[in-house]
């Protein structure tokens, strides 16, 4: 083969180190020129290490994802319950109380506490809708100056809103007085009127809560889909972060759907190639005569990385396991280190066919106390 004939590849080295609770990570890539064979020993890029993430306090060797979309996910989820917990104790509070001064501080507690609220979950939920496009749709009333529902409006424009002038007023379980920075812009449904638009509280906390809600193991494998294409050693530093991030994070969430139902799924996918010549027992391919034993598999949760050639646009999924026959005792003393690529499009199709809708957070947000007037 004609040396400048050969391609160049891009290769990631992507070292860990355990601090604590915490899991550090440090990229490297290494580029392979025209005319050489062997890597260069001086990276072509690196990071400085990172905090990738923090395993659970519970011992059970969970790791949180920090900067993952799942992260994002329960971030959102854990803000709307402080919110509804808040909301919540406002009401009660409220209804004990009889002076009007007693009653006035509590109002003006609360609404501290909702301003901030509103910002930092408006700031979440964009990130989310910048993810997931069909979200930017989603809308909730439109209230006027009198706060009657008068049209709608999307979530995303009042996230955009909110982060962009800062500037409303709380008042009685309402947001008052946004304008629009496109005053003419008919797209808007905040403009044509110079303020006196506002919307309720508590229909923008359920409108968020709904998304997060629908998001599914579908969606962050078209996410991964959408990123892998794309992942070069010359990708700019975010999005470098971003798959590493977020590859963790699927790999955390694989672990849990294997152990409840995704058993065979994986049987499936990382051992096949092992099983060589052993048949299933019942195959119609066995022949008369011939002896057939059936095949014995115990394996630990498989872990997804990014696979080191970046050029075979695969991931590597690593294992401990054993395999013997029928009647062979194994047991973890057996384990040995087993290790699988797969393109990424084939992975993520038998991730979406084994449990692609099911949703990524389970239980619910917070159920609300209705609203006092103020």
């Amino acid at each position: 083969m004609n040396k400048q004939s050969l391609t160049p590849e891009d290769r990631m080295l992507l070292l860990y180190k355990k601090v604590d609770r915490r899991l550090y990570g440090h990229v490297a890539f290494y580029k392979r020129g025209q005319l050489d064979q062997e890597y260069e020993s001086k990276p072509y890029r690196a990071s400085s290490p990172f905090v990738i993430g923090r395993y659970s306090v519970n011992g059970d060797d969970r790791l949180e994802v920090f900067g993952s979309v799942v992260f994002l996910l329960k971030e959102i989820r854990r803000s709307i319950k402080g919110f509804v917990d808040d909301n919540n104790a406002w009401n009660d509070n409220r209804s004990r109380l009889k002076g009007e001064a007693d009653i006035a501080g509590v109002d003006l507690e609360y609404d501290q506490k909702t301003r901030d609220f509103v910002i930092l979950i408006a700031t979440h939920a964009r990130n989310l809708c910048d993810l997931i496009a069909r979200f930017n749709d989603r809308s909730i009333p439109r209230l006027n100056y009198e706060g009657v529902p008068d049209g709608a409006v999307t979530l995303r424009e009042l996230f955009d809103t909110l982060i962009h002038n800062r500037y409303y007023y709380f008042d009685g379980g309402c947001v008052r007085d946004l304008f629009s920075d496109h005053f003419k812009k008919k797209s808007s449904a905040l403009a044509g009127r110079f303020m006196g638009y506002g919307f309720d509280i508590v229909d923008f906390v359920k409108g968020i809560s709904e998304l997060i809600d629908e998001v599914t193991v579908r969606d962050l494998a078209q996410l991964l889909r959408w990123k892998f294409k794309q992942f070069t050693a010359d990708s700019k530093p975010q999005d470098v972060i971003w798959l590493i991030q977020n590859v963790h994070a699927f790999s955390e969430l694989l672990k849990a759907k294997v152990q409840a139902k995704g058993y065979q799924f994986m049987m499936s996918l990382m051992f096949d190639d092992l099983a060589g010549s052993v048949e299933r027992v019942g195959s119609v391919r066995t022949a008369p005569g011939r002896t057939v034993e059936t095949q014995q598999v115990i394996f630990e949760s498989p872990s997804i990385g990014i696979a080191p050639n970046l050029n075979s646009r695969a991931f590597e999924i690593r294992v401990r396991c054993a395999i013997g026959v029928q009647d062979q005792e194994l047991g973890r003393e057996n384990l040995k280190d087993h290790t699988v690529s797969v393109g990424f499009e084939a992975f993520l199709g038998k991730v979406n066919g084994a449990f692609g809708n099911d949703r990524v957070l389970t239980g619910q947000s917070g159920r609300f106390v209705s609203a006092a007037a103020s």
